[in-house]
């Protein structure tokens, strides 16, 4: 047997990232030299759990789209190999599969009931207000990535920007421009989808356009800018442009759960360029329109509408609003 120091449970995002994006090949033997072999594989951009089958074992069936499981030869032995179908997910799919790691080496569970163990626990999490501040925290990065990009444009300016961003004080829509307003969605997903909170999220106010900017957002390690580093150089341009606003962007931070910033924040980039839809027409949503068509005593019986909405290949409107075409992050990058 060996030694518990030769195990490498402690294997870090960071050092995984360091060798993804060199396209290096490694594996780090997660159990030692402990019988059954587990090993934590980077191959190319993938990266991978693989265990020991041992005697007649198979691999076990996967009952998330998310995650394949297969069977890999390796030398004389067979064993289960464990990875994501989303690549956009490869963070997450990390924590995943250390934690997995942990409870085959640490309490001794088999690959089964370690894969079967992880899943419910993380099923109860993501169901819970964790999920709830991942969404509220990336929704809020979207939001300050507009008003930056819009403090920034000269035809709009930083006092303007301000006043026209209205989501702390929980208007319908996100920004209220002179001649538009504008919904912010804000997705970590590889395919622009997103979630909508109620009928009015997505009904233009009378007489005024509505526009929805859809942005993608990924896990950018050192080149990412987190929440806390856009929230302060924000912070520094209302100080000294529109002091007045920042009531508003401190009420935002809290109502995701910000306190301060921290060394252990994710860090984002725009995965895609941001993309920019007139509500109007054949766009996909549930609007009051619609729901004024239903009988008085079916809408009377709907407490709350959340729907989702995918927006992949959908028509961008070809006049847009110039001011909105642009959207960046302060180092400038959108990729």
């Amino acid at each position: 047997m060996a030694d518990d120091n030769d195990r490498q449970l402690d294997v870090s995002w960071s050092k995984v990232e360091h060798y993804l994006r060199r396209g290096l090949d490694v594996t780090f033997s997660m159990n030692g030299l402990n019988t059954p072999r587990i090993d934590y594989v980077v191959l190319g951009q993938e990266i991978e759990l693989r265990v020991d089958l041992v005697g007649h074992r198979g691999a076990p069936v996967s009952k998330m789209p998310m995650i394949r499981i297969d069977e890999v030869v390796n030398g004389n032995s067979r064993m289960a190999r464990l990875r994501t179908a989303e690549p956009a997910l490869l963070r997450d799919f990390h924590d995943l599969i250390c934690a997995i790691s942990e409870r085959m080496v640490i309490h001794g569970q088999p690959l089964e009931e370690a894969l079967a163990e992880t899943l419910r626990a993380w099923r109860t999490l993501m169901s819970g207000p964790r999920l709830m501040q991942h969404q509220r925290v990336i929704g809020l990065f979207g939001e300050l990535a507009v008003l930056w990009t819009l403090g920034m444009n000269e035809q709009v300016g930083w006092r303007a920007a301000a006043d026209a961003w209205l989501s702390a004080a929980r208007e319908e829509h996100d920004f209220a421009l002179p001649e538009y307003d504008v919904e912010v969605k804000t997705t970590s997903l590889s395919n622009p989808v997103h979630t909508i909170h109620g009928a009015s999220q997505l009904t233009p106010k009378p007489n005024r356009p509505l526009w929805l900017v859809s942005l993608q957002v990924t896990r950018g390690g050192g080149a990412g800018v987190s929440l806390s580093e856009l929230a302060q150089v924000v912070r520094r341009k209302l100080t000294m442009q529109a002091p007045h606003r920042l009531i508003e962007l401190d009420q935002a931070l809290a109502l995701v759960g910000w306190q301060r910033p921290s060394t252990d924040e994710d860090r984002w980039l725009l995965a895609k360029s941001p993309q920019l839809f007139a509500v109007k027409g054949d766009f996909p949503r549930i609007d009051a329109a619609f729901l004024n068509t239903l009988p008085s005593t079916t809408m009377q019986r709907v407490d709350l509408i959340t729907y989702s909405i995918d927006l992949t290949g959908f028509p961008e409107e070809p006049n847009r609003p110039a001011v909105l075409t642009g959207i960046c992050l302060p180092n400038g990058r959108t990729d």
